[in-house]
């Protein structure tokens, strides 16, 4: 013959269940964070950057060399959403992003150009300056930009 609770113990175990339940459920789902770190990086991306340096892996032809040097102060890179939009002299460039990796103050993305080609870079913030790292020739290299109020 199967054995009865005692009337309590019944009570006590949905209440128990209930109190459960409800503390998991104010805690909400458990946080990812890859996809927090992400969003924090693209939300840091956002806004107006100048282009301060960029030194090459490889030595540039001259014409690329030279339209380089005319960019270094000059080349505007503007973050929305993820879009960018470059413009300096002789260069206004329209691409799209995505972000790979982030975490801490660091990330690795992918530039697309007008075909769908992606060109890949990390960058790693600080304070107002963003040293980024293009792996792509021929922009494969080291560079700095600089947030603009």
């Amino acid at each position: 013959m199967p054995r009865r609770l005692p009337r309590l113990v019944l009570p006590v175990l949905l209440a128990v269940g209930w109190i459960t339940a409800s503390c998991s459920r104010d805690q909400g789902p458990p946080r990812d964070a890859r996809a927090e770190a992400t969003a924090s990086a693209a939300q840091r991306l956002q806004g107006r950057w100048l282009l301060q340096s960029f030194q090459p892996v490889a030595r540039l032809d001259f014409a690329v060399q030279a339209l380089l040097n005319a960019q270094i102060g000059q080349l505007m890179v503007e973050v929305n959403g993820m879009n960018m939009s470059m413009r300096g002299p002789g260069v206004v460039v329209q691409r799209t992003y995505r972000i790979d990796e982030a975490y801490s103050d660091h990330l690795q993305l992918m530039v697309f150009d007008s075909y769908g080609v992606g060109f890949r870079a990390t960058g790693d913030f600080n304070g107002n300056t963003l040293l980024f790292a293009g792996t792509e020739a021929p922009w494969a290299g080291r560079g700095t930009l600089v947030r603009l109020p």
